[in-house]
């Protein structure tokens, strides 16, 4: 009897928490929702330095930058 409370207890309770997802073994998620959290400004300069273009003031707008609009 206590060698199939054993192989009862590994299957109803070890096993069941072996295959749980925990929130830490979704990274991607977690920096999805961190990313979101920028300032729009921040994310703006990211998404000009990408391409290789300068944010230039408005006065000085040319084909080589493009206007950051303050």
């Amino acid at each position: 009897m206590l060698k199939m409370g054993v192989v009862l207890f590994i299957f109803l309770v070890l096993f069941p928490l072996a295959t749980l997802q925990l929130d830490a073994d979704q990274p991607v998620e977690r920096y999805a929702k961190n990313k979101q959290l920028f300032n729009p400004h921040k994310r703006r300069g990211i998404i000009l330095r990408a391409p290789g273009k300068r944010c230039c003031h408005w006065n000085w707008c040319d084909h080589l930058c493009s206007c950051c609009g303050s």
